[in-house]
């Protein structure tokens, strides 16, 4: 895969993080709140990688239990960030008189 076709790709995913806050402030509304919208968002999420972890990589790899402990904890810090960016467009919605 060519240099240009990961750029796009980056460019596309950081274009899409202003459009995934609204989202999920918008399921908050619908699921009682910010950290049931994380956890839904993260279960669609997973799903959705795991189809493509079976479609494109046929498996897991064999050395994922030799990692060290401090590698899985970006999982945490992703639910960290998904939950800080519900919030944050649920509080710039009530202090804007929206929500």
């Amino acid at each position: 895969m060519a240099i240009s076709s990961y750029l796009a790709f980056a460019l596309l995913a950081g274009a899409m993080l202003p459009i995934q806050f609204g989202i999920n402030a918008q399921l908050a509304t619908w699921v009682g709140g910010s950290i049931r919208a994380a956890f839904v968002s993260f279960v669609v999420g997973a799903a959705a990688l795991l189809v493509a972890v079976l479609v494109a990589q046929r498996g897991l790899p064999d050395r994922a239990g030799d990692a060290p402990w401090w590698v899985w904890i970006g999982g945490v810090l992703g639910a960290f960030y998904v939950l800080g960016s519900i919030v944050t467009v649920l509080l710039n919605l009530y202090f804007n008189g929206a929500a």
